[in-house]
């Protein structure tokens, strides 16, 4: 008994030796594949994360990271570890914000985050509609990438997301509630706009001004290319459907792949065009929650909003 004691004791003081500063960093690292990356994310010295991770590793008595020539891969361990420190972080950051919430005790709010096009197009007249429904409740608006947005969602740090993948996580619950169609979208005096359909490989000779992120419709639009093994011509990454579109607008020489209602405006002005791909490239359109959340009636609200806004029935 006093044998098994002592080591319940060593054990319980090598968790504590612990630091949840040591496992964010390396989690970092390990998501942003380099060290150099991490630091221009996070904002601390690469010197530190270095540090950090080192002593993870000799705390571990294992290689987490292996170092190459372009930045770090996960050993086997690592990729082992960063689950279980994944989860450990997600369950720090779900109660810190608990605890947060009951000493600001803020009332009745609701946090929602979606993607940077459907936030621009959509959210401000759900926000409104919601508004005149609820006076007084609280509205937290996030806007990023998909990937961002689905890690927020699954964190626990928002109540509604809007994706355009699929979940990657049981925790979470989706509705589909779209599916649209994306096309190109260019001048009016650029050199395709005459055409009534484009194929894949003449797509290839265009100057794509395209999303950043790899998640959502940029996913969905390299694994449509890439069925066919056409290498697109992506000239411009950009996440932001203001900087695309002015860019889009501004030259005859590029053009970019969005669903037609990002450009409604601009496409019945006449100023942009939009042509269908042959075959028909498409991406879905879902409303997501956690699976262990039950939904608010705000929240069960909104998501119909958001549904009716998505199929044009927004006033």
């Amino acid at each position: 008994m006093s044998q098994r004691l002592h080591e319940n004791q060593s054990d319980f003081h090598s968790l504590v030796s612990f630091d949840p500063k040591k496992l964010f960093y390396f989690s970092c690292v390990a998501r942003a594949g380099s060290f150099t990356i991490a630091e221009a994310q996070l904002g601390v010295n690469q010197s530190t994360l270095t540090r950090s991770v080192q002593q993870l590793e000799s705390d571990l008595g294992v290689t987490l990271l292996e170092r190459t020539g372009r930045g770090v891969i996960l050993t086997t361990a690592g990729k082992v570890f960063i689950e279980h420190a994944q989860c450990i972080l997600d369950n720090m950051q779900e109660a810190m914000n608990v605890i947060f919430k009951l000493q600001h005790n803020p009332g009745d709010e609701i946090s929602i985050a979606a993607p940077n096009m459907f936030a621009t197009l959509y959210l401000p007249q759900v926000i409104r509609n919601i508004l005149k429904k609820y006076p007084a409740l609280r509205m937290n608006i996030m806007e990023g990438s998909t990937g961002h947005v689905h890690e927020r969602l699954a964190a626990g740090d928002i109540d509604i997301a809007v994706l355009v993948i699929p979940p990657r996580t049981p925790r979470i619950i989706a509705k589909k509630i779209l599916q649209e169609q994306l096309v190109l979208i260019v001048r009016s005096d650029h050199a395709m706009a005459n055409k009534k359909s484009i194929d894949r490989k003449e797509a290839a000779t265009v100057e794509l001004v395209l999303p950043a992120s790899v998640h959502g419709s940029r996913k969905r639009i390299n694994e449509y290319f890439e069925e066919a093994g056409v290498d697109l011509d992506i000239r411009i990454n950009a996440d932001s459907l203001a900087v695309t579109k002015a860019l889009v607008c501004g030259s005859n020489l590029y053009g970019t792949i969005l669903p037609w209602r990002a450009c409604e405006h601009e496409i019945q002005a006449g100023k942009l065009i939009g042509i269908p791909f042959s075959p028909s490239l498409q991406r879905s359109v879902f409303i997501g929650r956690l699976r262990d959340r039950s939904p608010s009636s705000y929240a069960i609200d909104i998501a119909r909003e958001i549904e009716l806004a998505v199929l044009g029935k927004c006033k």
